[in-house]
């Protein structure tokens, strides 16, 4: 941070307050936090309120920081540096993600907390599209289509027990999202939740962070982003950056590259990579097939990667080169929840992923989750064929922390570490395992961990949260 002179206007104020009085030879000292800045930069309300680290720039890492913010107060204020490995936030497994938001499971039920943890999101959502000023949710709903006859079942009866969710038979999909094919539906129907939505997961971020900076203009203190840094060591970043009174480790998958951390974590983490495409319709770029050594190979492809044209495919065309049948997605349409998934950023834009790169994702059919680009382009086109006009824009590359099954599904993982005996180190907290959640349960357990954090206790937390403290778990 730079040096204010003569300052901001709060600063010009509070030296006005200080000046002694002519009548009376007194200070007048206000109640409220100053906006001085100390000579290194850092106001003078930061450099005497507690610090706090958040390493992560993903989903959960900016979410407990806008928390962590929100809970401060003039009062009672608080300082923030948030750290990241790259450049920019959606970094990582949150910038890969297609960016369907729905609280539903593939059978249709309802996810474990999933209608505190979908408002708890969709306020966010809010939240960060005022303060970007410009749209990052597309709001016409998601619809899931049945592949198997025992699907079809299930999201016909699950449809009978959800306000927002309806069931709609084969004959009627194409009424609702035309352009599907009929492979695509098999002759089952679907299950269409209105209130799902499409997430642009960068522009959410940026939202969401730029909110955080407000309020932490707004109460005199700090909110820092440091990009392109890489921590190693808990204890040196507490002597380097801090000294902090809280370190949030929302780092997904790094964290256990973490000197002394590893030993600590929950048993059961397991690590999915994958990619997603950003298509859109008429862009320059490449329609094919993505080479396997560019999502494979020694140096995977960075979240704002260009997709490179593959000139011995027979699918690549030159952007003017489109087919007669091309089209936009259709005004108003649901995105699709299948396989892949295809979440519509309005007409001539969407993102389409995720592949994995172990047999199958829960609760997939191991034959049919794609294992590379190229499948999953095939895939989406098979779907819904207006996508052979679209160019792959870009392609983002992360890997997910999936936790372990349990009879709730996957819920993720939170709780504060127990690093033993370590002086130079504050209370730490995890927050890790969303895996293909991580839209759905990022701002829930984002206010859980920021709760837990500033009061210092886990009374708060759902067992299942804390469950990986049991053997096995």
């Amino acid at each position: 941070m730079k040096s204010s002179t003569p300052g901001c206007l709060a600063c010009q104020i509070a030296r006005f307050m200080l000046m002694p009085c002519q009548a009376g030879r007194r200070w007048f000292r206000p109640d409220f936090p100053l906006c001085i800045r100390t000579r290194g930069g850092r106001h003078l309300t930061s450099a005497h309120s507690p610090r706090y680290a958040v390493i992560g720039g993903g989903l959960a890492g900016v979410a407990v920081a806008w928390h962590l913010l929100q809970a401060s107060s003039p009062t009672k204020p608080l300082s923030l540096d948030l750290i990241v490995q790259g450049e920019g936030l959606a970094d990582g497994a949150s910038g890969a993600a297609a960016g369907l938001l729905h609280p539903t499971s593939p059978r249709g039920k309802l996810m474990w907390r999933g209608d505190e943890a979908f408002l708890a999101t969709r306020r966010l959502v809010d939240v960060a599209e005022a303060a970007g000023r410009k749209q990052i949710a597309w709001r016409q709903g998601v619809l899931r289509l049945a592949q198997t006859q025992r699907q079809d079942e299930q999201l016909r009866a699950a449809a009978e027990t959800m306000p927002s969710a309806r069931y709609v038979p084969a004959s009627h999909l194409d009424a609702i999202l035309a352009g599907l094919t009929e492979e695509a539906s098999a002759g089952l129907g679907a299950l269409l939740f209105s209130d799902g939505m499409a997430l642009d997961t960068k522009g959410y971020l940026d939202g969401l962070w730029a909110d955080t900076q407000r309020r932490a203009r707004e109460l005199g203190t700090e909110a820092v982003l440091h990009e392109n840094t890489t921590v190693h060591d808990l204890a040196e970043l507490n002597v380097g950056k801090g000294p902090y009174a809280g370190i949030v480790l929302a780092m997904g998958a790094g964290v256990a590259d973490l000197a002394g951390v590893k030993d600590h974590l929950p048993p059961f983490m397991d690590m999915v990579a994958g990619i997603s495409l950003t298509l859109e319709l008429g862009a320059e770029g490449w329609a094919g097939a993505v080479h396997p050594e560019r999502v494979h190979g020694a140096e995977p492809p960075t979240a704002t990667t260009a997709v490179e044209p593959d000139a011995h495919s027979p699918d690549a065309r030159c952007a003017g080169d489109l087919p007669a049948h091309a089209s936009g997605w259709p005004e108003g349409a649901p995105s699709l929840a299948a396989m892949p998934y295809i979440a519509a950023q309005g007409s001539r834009r969407c993102v389409i992923g995720a592949t994995w790169d172990r047999p199958a994702a829960p609760d997939q059919n191991p034959g049919t989750a794609p294992r590379t680009a190229g499948e999953l382009l095939s895939q989406a086109r098979a779907l819904w064929p207006g996508l052979a006009a679209w160019r792959v824009a870009h392609r983002a590359h992360g890997t997910r922390v999936v936790s372990q099954r349990t009879d709730h599904g996957t819920p993720p993982y939170g709780g504060r570490l127990a690093l033993g005996p370590a002086p130079a180190l504050p209370p730490v907290w995890l927050m890790s395992g969303l895996g293909a959640r991580g839209l759905l349960y990022h701002a829930w357990l984002a206010q859980l961990t920021a709760e837990g954090v500033l009061r210092g206790g886990e009374e708060h937390l759902p067992p299942e949260l804390l469950r990986w403290r049991r053997r096995g778990g």
